[in-house]
């Protein structure tokens, strides 16, 4: 899940997000967003999907993205 975690990045970027912040609106602890962004475990769809959420972007928007970004 390389592709759609740079893509939640550059989302954030764009709303000028922190970890923590983004952390707290998808109910997810700091820390384990923090690994899971960095490449220290994969987001599990259910937290994939409450991070979209929480970025207000759909999760069909993200691997879309991910892929044009990988082609």
């Amino acid at each position: 899940m390389r592709g759609p975690v740079l893509e939640i990045r550059a989302e954030m970027a764009r709303q000028r997000l922190t970890v923590a912040a983004l952390a707290d609106a998808a109910g997810m602890s700091k820390s384990t967003l923090s690994r899971k962004l960095n490449g220290h475990g994969t987001l599990t769809l259910t937290e994939f999907g409450r991070v979209c959420e929480a970025l207000g972007v759909s999760p069909s928007g993200i691997l879309i993205a991910s892929a044009g970004r990988a082609a």
